[in-house]
């Protein structure tokens, strides 16, 4: 279990920068940082490059890692882990990830409005956008946890791989 949670943190490290990359940019367009969002792309990713110490140590990258790292570290131990027997352990595993990531997420977010808008009162979040920030990471997780496996084996067995 130790080697899969080290696993899943190094994944999440390497995943995280471009994700940053992503998030900062919408978030430097949307609040007309930056006159395009491939500008604000381009303006994350030299900081990347010129400057990966500060990068990594930045407050984006942190609570990107903060999502990243329980996401991947959840995946792995899902795979070792039976919680319920009478559910398929793939979609353990989609459920389980699901909640880590979408949890995490939530927390994120929350950090980052009050961060940009620290005068700002924190208004409540429609529930119709919550449901389809849900639905937008329950295909996320069942593509990116779920789906490769079953998929793999099919290929492997129609082939013959």
């Amino acid at each position: 279990m130790l080697a899969e949670a080290l696993s899943g943190t190094i994944t999440g490290f390497l995943v995280s920068p471009t994700n940053v990359v992503v998030d900062k940019s919408v978030m430097q367009y949307a609040n007309k940082a930056e006159p395009s969002i491939w500008a604000a792309a381009a303006k994350t990713f030299k900081s990347l490059f010129v400057s990966p110490l500060n990068f990594i140590m930045a407050f984006e990258f942190r609570w990107q890692c903060f999502v990243y790292f329980p996401t991947y570290t959840v995946g792995n131990w899902a795979d070792h882990i039976d919680l319920a027997p009478e559910v398929p352990r793939p979609i353990q595993k989609l459920f389980a990830v699901f909640l880590a990531n979408t949890t995490t997420s939530l927390i994120r977010d929350r950090i980052y409005a009050i961060r940009l808008n620290p005068h700002k009162k924190m208004e409540p979040f429609p529930i119709t956008s919550l449901s389809l920030f849900f639905l937008r990471d329950i295909i996320a997780m069942a593509s990116a946890f779920t789906l490769p496996p079953i998929v793999g084996r099919q290929i492997s067995d129609r082939f013959d791989i």
